[in-house]
């Protein structure tokens, strides 16, 4: 049981540096197909989309890094605040996806005047029926030629958001469930 201020913080590192971890590890993932967007055959606004999903994860990093900082030099009578800062998440990831959400309707746009080719227009179509198939929740991409990924973490596992939060609920909860000696 978790029964002194200094124990919260300790508490809060250990969740900082494995939401750090986890999000570190998607910008990481993120970049790694940018990078590679031409073998991937990413179209432009997926490669957007992708720019977009580096930034958001690499924010969502920097807010577990500002949360380990404050739990660690805050000692017992501010470390425990450091949990607060997390709900700076809902503000800054409600701006960028906002901004970017604006700016991805103009890009999208320009591309549009561009004559589609045939994959753009059959991908269309595959969204729209994963839009509705889905309930709008995000849209679907079934592509021809497009292939399992089965390189670096996904030779092991198929999703490592999951694997990543699995580790953090397990993490927490032994550091909870056996006590912290601050």
């Amino acid at each position: 049981m978790v029964e002194s201020g200094g124990q919260v913080a300790t508490l809060m590192i250990i969740f900082g540096i494995g939401y750090l971890a986890v999000f570190g590890l998607f910008v990481l993932l993120y970049r790694h197909a940018y990078q590679n967007r031409e073998r991937l055959e990413l179209n432009e606004l997926e490669g957007f989309d992708t720019r977009t999903d580096i930034r958001e994860n690499t924010l969502n990093a920097g807010i577990a890094a500002v949360s380990v900082v404050f739990a660690t030099f805050g000692g017992s009578r501010y470390g425990p605040l450091s949990g607060m800062i997390y709900m700076l998440t809902t503000i800054i990831m409600s701006v960028h996806g906002f901004l970017n959400g604006m700016r991805r309707k103009q890009f999208a746009l320009f591309l549009r005047q561009k004559p589609p080719s045939e994959p753009d227009r059959k991908r269309e179509r595959t969204s729209i029926v994963g839009i509705a198939l889905q309930g709008a929740s995000y849209a679907m991409r079934v592509l021809e030629g497009h292939k399992l990924i089965t390189l670096g973490p996904y030779n092991v596992v198929r999703n490592p958001i999951y694997t990543g939060m699995f580790g953090m609920l397990m993490a927490t909860g032994l550091a909870i469930s056996h006590g912290l000696d601050c």
